[in-house]
């Protein structure tokens, strides 16, 4: 009898021990939903105590780890680390039944919750850009797309004649993709009079395992947070992939919005040391201005666009029959509904509208004598 008793305390002793880790993941899960809801009420303490403080510390640590790995380890991760929790959750299920089975799956989702907010997702929450840097920019008038777009165009004219060119007269690096991704921070270093608190050594920038699936839902590139690692689809030009590979920095080193990552990508790319990162952000600004001065002056698009050397029309082409001859709408819509649900869960009201405000960076920083 005694046997039997000590028997069932030990089995209640290794059901308490195995229900402990789903309450501690309960656990991380509400305090990273309390961490996100006072985040919201206090950018600006975000900003200094988590943005520059302790964000930058364990990115720094998360990236040297992975970048020992010459390949994407965040890739591999994710599927290794769903295939433990499916496998987790079906051994749950067959001992403990269904009710152990909801806390365990919701317990999951704390953990991944917490691991998303505290590795990445509270920077969702520190002010705009623009505030940190005492910038009152908005909405600005034709005149001023017309005039930045302009300018980007006689740039790209002035150095295109100087850039490498491949076997069909696009635009190349002369360097393997590996030691391009390499030099994707190199910029930033140009950017520490402006912007100290960007300054972070290296990049963590790597090839994507799978660049089909990202060209057929196109995707250019994007970051995986628990790993510090930018994943960038290697299949497109190569000013494309430098400047996607300065975006994901961007990210890298905390800014989670995406008009924010594209307006740092061309910062950096034009305080780059290189001249080819250099063309590429002239190359992509040129592009997101250009298509923005289409919709509200599509006379002077054309003037301007007209105006460009044959080696960036050549270059600009490439592009677009690179996304229209891989691209599928049906996979684009449904990647881009994913990504714009993830953006406005994270805080980006406008969801993938927000790339567009790029544009309204790049005219203040025109304007104002900031582009070099």
């Amino acid at each position: 009898m005694k046997r039997i008793m000590k028997n069932k305390k030990r089995k209640n002793r290794k059901r308490r021990i195995k229900i402990i880790p789903a309450y501690i993941f309960l656990g991380l899960g509400l305090f990273a939903l309390l961490l996100k809801g006072v985040g919201a009420l206090w950018p600006y303490g975000v900003e200094h105590l988590y943005s520059r403080g302790i964000y930058p510390v364990l990115t720094i640590i998360i990236s040297f780890v992975t970048g020992i790995f010459p390949f994407s380890l965040g890739q591999i991760l994710l599927p290794l680390a769903l295939v433990l929790a499916v496998f987790w959750l079906v051994r749950v299920f067959r001992r403990d039944g269904a009710i152990k089975l909801c806390i365990s799956a919701v317990s999951l989702v704390g953990l991944a919750f917490f691991i998303f907010v505290f590795s990445w997702g509270l920077n969702f929450n520190r002010p705009a850009l623009g505030e940190a840097l005492g910038w009152q920019y908005g909405p600005s008038p034709k005149e001023d797309l017309r005039g930045l777009t302009a300018w980007l165009a006689e740039e790209i004219n002035a150095l295109r004649p100087s850039i490498m060119e491949d076997e069909n007269g696009v635009a190349s690096s002369g360097l393997k993709n590996r030691e391009l991704l390499k030099q994707a921070g190199a910029g930033y270093n140009g950017l520490r009079d402006l912007m100290p608190w960007l300054y972070m050594k290296g990049s963590n920038e790597k090839a994507a395992l799978t660049p089909g699936f990202l060209s057929s839902s196109g995707i250019a590139g994007y970051y995986l947070f628990y790993s510090g690692e930018g994943n960038i689809n290697c299949w497109m030009s190569e000013a494309e992939i430098a400047f996607s590979a300065m975006h994901e920095e961007a990210h890298r080193r905390g800014y989670s919005r995406e008009d924010e990552a594209n307006f740092l990508a061309a910062m950096a790319g034009f305080a780059h040391p290189d001249e080819f990162f250099r063309y590429a952000a002239l190359l992509n600004s040129y592009i997101y201005a250009s298509n923005a001065l289409f919709k509200a002056d599509r006379t002077a698009y054309n003037e301007i666009a007209s105006s460009l050397c044959d080696g960036a029309k050549r270059d600009i082409n490439n592009i677009r029959e690179f996304w229209n001859s891989h691209k599928k709408q049906k996979l684009e819509k449904v990647v881009e509904k994913v990504n714009n649900s993830y953006l406005q869960a994270s805080g980006v009201s406008d969801g993938v509208k927000s790339y567009g405000r790029m544009v309204d960076l790049l005219i203040y920083a025109w304007k104002n004598d900031i582009l070099e």
